[in-house]
């Protein structure tokens, strides 16, 4: 089962591929409400003053997108 998800998987465009990942249905959003927000952080770390870290759900997604267009 797992080599035939990879078949299909591997026949896939670099756009399909893009277009199936879930942080996708959050492409062409304006503005950003709390419940959208809260959807997207994982979590905040306050590092200082005026520094802070933010631990985002779908970062390797968006890692995975960023590779693919860049």
């Amino acid at each position: 089962m797992a080599e035939i998800e990879k078949q299909i998987e591997t026949s896939k465009t670099d756009n399909e591929l893009i277009r199936d990942l879930p942080i996708m249905k959050y492409a062409g959003i304006e503005t950003y409400d709390k419940r959208i927000v809260a959807s997207l952080i994982e979590k905040v770390e306050v590092l200082g003053s005026a520094e802070i870290l933010v631990i985002w759900k779908h970062q390797d997604e968006y890692d995975r997108i960023l590779g693919q267009i860049s």
